[in-house]
């Protein structure tokens, strides 16, 4: 995120534009889940404003620049609609403790956020809850991801060889932006102009918000030809809720047929498998149906998870099987198409994994 204030004239790193790009790349592949884009002040004037380089949120102690801000279209029972504040980090290290500290900051921050109405006017005025969900092409330290956990952030871990291809589109998007060595700069609005660009490209800008004039120059041509080319064939990603703390980022081979096999049955038997010489048994593979061939869906384990069930002092099967029991015996995918919700459950087969345990065992 941007600090509020910063000098306009300075030159935008590669890596903090790649992440802006891909901030909008997910954006796209995660629209499905149901989130509007929240993209202009007139959305919720009472919480929103526009400052030079983007929206910011109203908190209780101060203003947030925001990156990407998406409301979701369904209300939960006994909650406050819910509003999602989505970051990436496109760097060469790790995400450490001082990422995750900022999102609960600012997290915290709006949460306690009160317009000061006067009487019963009070009562008549919205109010959210927002999370936060980080994502890291280079994954997250162990003391980040212990303070995500206790703090209720979405860690997601874009390291992991299932989502190379929309790090790699962010990575060719961005270098477009430096054919000249200087790259751009922050005048000019330019970080709120590509934003508004990307947006109309992939279809993300918020119905009924007046569309900006483009101001990113001749290389937004060839920006454009890249996602014509290349943001299709990549699919829809699906965003799972484990009955765990967990916020899973799903990926299939072909979204279609999964989405096809969740049309006809919403509640599905699934199998969860792994390999211990498939990316250090990090990848873990959701097949549908239980049935060879079905559709199947991939993510990686949260690095928490992956430091506990491969600690080389440990069974690491027995960890894997005891973690799916408990924490991943309901996945639950919520898409919003066509202005229809769909809620679907992935269960795992206690049949399967007390097979799984015994092999274990034996």
């Amino acid at each position: 995120m941007c600090p509020d204030g910063e000098d306009a004239s300075v030159a935008i790193s590669r890596d903090t534009l790649r992440g802006y790009v891909l901030e909008e790349l997910l954006a796209k592949l995660i629209q499905n889940t149901g989130y509007r884009l929240l993209a202009d002040a007139s959305q919720d004037p009472g919480v929103l404003e526009d400052r030079p380089n983007g929206l910011a949120v109203r908190g209780r102690g101060g203003l947030h620049q925001v990156d990407v801000l998406g409301e979701l279209l369904w209300i939960p029972a006994f909650t406050f609609p819910i509003r999602l504040f989505v970051e990436a980090k496109a760097r060469g290290r790790k995400c450490g403790i001082d990422d995750v500290r900022n999102a609960l900051g600012v997290v915290s921050d709006v949460n306690q956020h009160v317009e000061r109405t006067p009487g019963a006017r009070r009562a008549l005025v919205p109010r959210f809850t927002y999370r936060y969900a980080l994502f890291s092409t280079s994954g997250f330290s162990a003391p980040a991801a212990e303070y995500a956990l206790a703090h209720q952030i979405s860690l997601v871990d874009l390291s992991a060889v299932e989502f190379r291809d929309i790090v790699r589109l962010a990575d060719d998007i961005t270098d477009t932006f430096y054919a000249d060595r200087a790259g751009p700069s922050r005048a000019r609005r330019f970080v709120s102009q590509l934003r508004a660009c990307l947006r109309i490209a992939l279809g993300t800008w918020p119905d009924g918000v007046p569309l900006p004039a483009n101001g990113i120059g001749a290389a937004w041509n060839d920006v454009e030809g890249i996602l014509r080319e290349r943001i299709g064939p990549m699919g829809e990603l699906f965003v799972g809720m484990a009955n765990g703390p967990y916020l899973l980022l799903l990926r299939a081979g072909n979204p279609m047929l999964v989405i096809e096999a969740l049309d006809s049955d919403p509640v599905q038997q699934v199998s969860i498998h792994w390999s211990p010489s498939v990316a250090n048994g990090q990848r873990w593979t959701v097949t549908l149906d239980e049935r060879p061939g079905q559709p199947e869906l991939t993510f990686a384990l949260p690095a928490a998870v992956a430091e506990w069930i491969f600690d080389p002092d440990t069974d690491s099967r027995r960890r894997a099987v005891q973690f799916k029991r408990q924490f991943l015996s309901t996945i639950t995918i919520y898409r919003h198409v066509g202005g229809r919700d769909r809620l679907y459950r992935l269960q795992y087969s206690p049949d399967e994994a007390a097979e799984s345990l015994s092999r274990a065992r034996g």
